[in-house]
């Protein structure tokens, strides 16, 4: 079985931060990139608003997840262009008795939206880290690396 990879990198804010959603409240705050060791992170985070525990794969916003499946359809496109599509054309067309007219899997934008330099800084004293939350979170915070409230 092939195994195709393709790096895709994800827009940060100006300050570096990346938008992150919880799987339980939907909430969105961001992680610094530097703290996050990688996008395959399976480490379990807290939501600094909930408070639940997740596993660190199950943090993206619906606009990740539909810019990674644009992605994963591109690369399948490409696929069945390449090995399927023009391979039948070629060989049909030389075929006096057959005739193929299948058209190209057409491929969809990848773009996702640049990241907002929105929401306010917060800091994470129990791990010497930094988050951002919504402006206008007023309650509890818990530390999305141990879950400690602040």
């Amino acid at each position: 079985m092939t195994e195709y990879i393709k790096k895709v990198s994800l827009p940060v804010d100006e300050s570096g931060f990346l938008r992150r959603e919880c799987p339980y409240c939907r909430r969105q705050f961001k992680v610094h990139m530097d703290e996050i060791e990688s996008l395959e992170d399976q480490e379990d985070h807290y939501c600094p608003y909930c408070g639940q525990i997740a596993d660190g794969s199950e943090w993206w916003t619906q606009e990740q997840v539909d810019y990674f499946r644009k992605v994963q359809e591109n690369i399948a496109a490409d696929l069945l262009n390449e090995h399927l599509i023009r391979p039948l054309k070629r060989s049909l067309s030389r075929s006096s008795c057959m005739r193929f007219e299948g058209k190209e899997v057409e491929k969809r934008n990848e773009l996702i939206q640049p990241e907002l330099d929105d929401m306010k800084l917060f800091a994470l004293p129990c791990c010497q880290k930094k988050l951002k939350i919504v402006d206008e979170w007023e309650e509890v915070v818990h530390c999305y690396y141990c879950g400690f409230q602040h």
